[in-house]
């Protein structure tokens, strides 16, 4: 075995024991160190050259030190799998017996090693586990928990239902209940936090008629749509841009050339003022054949029962 294939396998990262097992000496290798062309990242675990120690590197190296058997997990775990930044703190699954610190990583102990899964080399958990793991922190944002959740299934790298089925084994997780919302909302085809904000937030929150996910209306797909009273809702998210403009205008178009009537919001309509959308949306409906009253949401809610178009100027 060549070191140095083993170490462009690795981020440039091997072991002691690897170089011993390569042919190196114990001496060839202080020597190196000491010459400054290899860096001692944990105790050892080295970096083969004297250059910037990159996000690959240290992940390696947290890895290799924690020893064998251990899974790279959580945020450690959701940059691996391409849908998360680089840690600030790596984490690491190990066997429940194992005892040793690594500088830089939390190591979490388990009885219950799940099966390794290899990603760009790296010994890693699934990404179900990694979503659920993360729900499961102390602290961590529920707003957090739906955006990653949304981002991952609708990228099409797992499913709602793999990740209720991790979910299913974790009785004392502490987000069980509103994953479990969350989750059932993915399988109907929430899409983004501000898909769900509008859900939650506009449509049931103030009580008016439901709207279907991602409904197929014509060569073309709405968000939302309630086909009873023709209305569908376009809701753009943080990461909507100029591009997408030309299309939903012609989606737009095409809807209309339908008699279906389309309400388009952006996320801060429906982060900052979803009240404000719920009475439009309201009164949208009712100029459509619905019949029915919003229900305010709080007692600071500014929804009313009288369309906006039809109070008076005392209303006003």
């Amino acid at each position: 075995m060549d070191w140095k294939r083993v170490a462009q396998w690795q981020g440039g990262v091997v072991t002691l024991q690897q170089a011993l097992r390569a042919g190196l000496t114990p001496g060839a290798v202080r020597a190196r160190l000491q010459a400054g062309k290899w860096q001692r990242l944990h105790r050892g675990v080295y970096l083969t050259h004297s250059g910037p120690v990159g996000d690959d590197a240290v992940a390696w190296a947290v890895l290799l030190a924690a020893g064998e058997d251990a899974l790279l997990s959580h945020g450690s775990a959701l940059w691996v799998w391409g849908v998360g930044p680089p840690p600030t703190q790596w984490t690491v699954l190990v066997p429940h017996d194992r005892r040793r610190r690594v500088d830089g990583a939390v190591l979490v102990r388990t009885r219950d090693l799940p099966r390794a899964r290899s990603v760009n080399g790296y010994r890693t958990t699934s990404l179900q586990r990694a979503v659920v793991d993360v729900a499961d922190v102390p602290g961590a944002a529920v707003d957090d928990v739906i955006a990653l959740a949304a981002k991952v299934c609708q990228k099409g790298f797992t499913t709602p239902e793999r990740i209720i089925e991790e979910l299913a084994s974790r009785r004392g997780h502490r987000m069980r209940r509103p994953l479990r919302l969350i989750l059932g909302d993915l399988t109907d085809g929430l899409e983004s936090l501000a898909e769900h904000r509008f859900l939650h937030g506009v449509v049931r929150a103030h009580e008016l008629p439901p709207f279907a996910m991602q409904v197929i209306m014509g060569q073309t797909r709405a968000d939302f749509a309630n086909k009873q009273f023709a209305v569908s809702a376009e809701i753009d998210g943080l990461a909507f841009h100029a591009g997408a403009f030309r299309s939903d205008r012609r989606r737009d178009r095409k809807s209309s050339a339908r008699g279906v009537l389309t309400v388009r919001a952006t996320w801060w309509d429906v982060e900052d003022d979803p009240c404000d959308l719920a009475q439009d949306l309201a009164d949208t409906l009712r100029g459509r054949g619905w019949t029915g009253t919003p229900i305010p949401c709080s007692p600071a809610c500014g929804v009313r029962a009288i369309p906006r178009a039809a109070a008076g100027p005392e209303s006003q």
